[in-house]
């Protein structure tokens, strides 16, 4: 049974009006718009869980391991934007909502935004503390999303968004549909597939797997062995200790140099 681990919550409202495109470049039907914002914090002690779930929607989320740390804090942010200041904070309240839960093993966080025929426009960012060591599988429709000081395994399914993975030591797995990827001082096996956005890989050490639709791709001063299938966009590999193969590119430049390893390219 999934029971809620008592999270403690601090809870303080921001409410601010302004122009839509002179203010924050938005603009809804020409009227001034009003953005509600409310915060809180999430705990969950770490107890027996092995793992963190997260299931998100809209926002932009941060995650970064802290060694010694024995909970799992999350600063929340809702941003509702919409014409009238009530009628924000009341969609706010009837449609935004972020759980921090026990599932046996795993602790879960869920986010959730119920759109409907509302016009009102919600975001939820996160900002997630973590014990370094813990392991994560992330699920999220849309937004940025970084991750850094953490050493156990991650995977990763990521909507459309920016995203930056750094000083991470464990595997990555990760499925990425549309934005820019980069990742740097990763050691463990990097397994991507990614749809479309620029990607670079940099100082990092382990085997890389990667599957790109199309983007330009850049990777330098990896330790390693390399194999990658492109689609489309510009290749840049460089200063490599290990092999590289590239299986397929339909088309964009193809540059490879400084391997120390045997190079093998489409014929």
């Amino acid at each position: 049974m999934i029971g809620m681990i008592g999270a403690i919550r601090k809870m303080k409202k921001k409410m601010s009006a302004f122009l839509g495109v002179i203010a924050a470049g938005f603009l809804l039907a020409g009227c001034n718009l009003v953005t509600f914002v409310e915060e809180e914090t999430l705990s969950l002690p770490l107890a027996e869980h092995e793992l963190l779930e997260v299931v998100h929607e809209e926002g932009e989320v941060t995650i970064t391991g802290e060694e010694g740390l024995e909970e799992i804090i999350v600063e929340v942010k809702y941003e509702v934007l919409g014409e009238e200041l009530e009628e924000a904070e009341s969609f706010y309240r009837a449609n935004t909502a972020v759980s921090l839960e026990s599932a046996g093993e795993a602790a879960k966080l869920i986010t959730s935004i119920k759109r409907g025929s509302n016009q009102e426009q919600a975001n939820i960012h996160l900002d997630i503390k973590v014990p370094e060591d813990l392991p994560i599988v992330y699920r999220q429709k849309e937004g940025g999303f970084e991750a850094s000081n953490l050493s156990g395994d991650i995977t990763v399914q990521h909507g459309r968004g920016a995203l930056a993975m750094s000083d991470i030591s464990g595997d990555i797995t990760l499925t990425d549909g549309a934005g820019a990827a980069s990742f740097e001082r990763i050691t463990g096996q990097l397994q991507l597939n990614i749809n479309a956005g620029a990607t670079s890989i940099s100082e990092s050490n382990g085997t890389v797997l990667f599957t790109a639709g199309s983007g330009d791709v850049t990777i330098s001063n990896h330790n390693g062995d390399i194999t990658l299938r492109s689609g489309n966009g510009d290749i840049a590999i460089n200063n490599i200790d290990g092999n590289v193969t590239i299986l397929e590119s339909k088309g964009g430049k193809l540059e490879i140099e400084g391997v120390t390893g045997e190079v093998k390219t489409p014929e």
